[in-house]
C-alpha cells in the first residue's frame, strides 16, 4: 500500500496534488473520531434482542442532549466485537422517546454476523444460567 503510493509519486510527481486534499479530510476526520472518543457521546447497550432473518436489536442509552431526525444514523463501536471498527446504522426509535435509542441490525457483513452470533450466544448463556 505505501510502496504503491510511493512509486506513483516517482512516476506521477504531480499526483501528490490529487492526493493532498482528500488524505487532509481523511485525517481531519479521524482526529475528530480520536478527540471524541472519550466525549459526551459516549453511551452503553441496555438490551439486545435476537430476531428472525438475522437482525438484530440494540436498545442504547440515549447521551444527555442527544438529538436526532427520522433517518438520522450513528456510528457504533462494539469492544466485544472489534476494538478498532465503528459502523454506521440508522436509528430506528422515534424522537420523542427521551431515554433511549434502538438500532434493528441485520447480520449481512461480517461485522454485522460476528455480531448477532454474540448477542444469540449470550443469550443462550443467560438462559442457561436462569434454569
Amino acid at each position: 500500500f505505501i510502496a504503491y503510493f510511493a512509486l506513483l509519486l516517482v512516476h506521477a510527481p504531480d499526483f501528490w496534488m490529487w492526493l493532498v486534499g482528500p488524505l487532509t479530510l481523511y485525517l481531519v476526520e479521524l482526529l475528530y473520531r480520536l478527540v471524541t472518543f472519550f466525549g459526551p457521546g459516549r453511551t452503553t447497550v441496555n438490551a439486545a434482542v435476537v430476531f428472525p432473518s438475522n437482525v438484530t436489536g440494540l436498545v442504547i442509552n440515549r447521551p444527555a442532549h442527544f438529538k436526532f431526525n427520522p433517518g438520522d444514523w450513528v456510528f457504533i463501536k462494539i469492544p466485544s466485537i472489534s476494538q478498532m471498527e465503528w459502523h454506521p446504522f440508522t436509528i430506528s426509535s422515534a424522537p420523542e422517546v427521551e431515554d433511549y435509542i434502538t438500532l434493528h441490525i441485520r447480520g449481512v457483513g461480517d461485522w454485522t454476523k460476528k455480531l448477532h452470533n454474540y448477542v444469540k450466544d449470550e443469550y443462550e448463556v443467560q438462559k442457561k444460567g436462569l434454569q
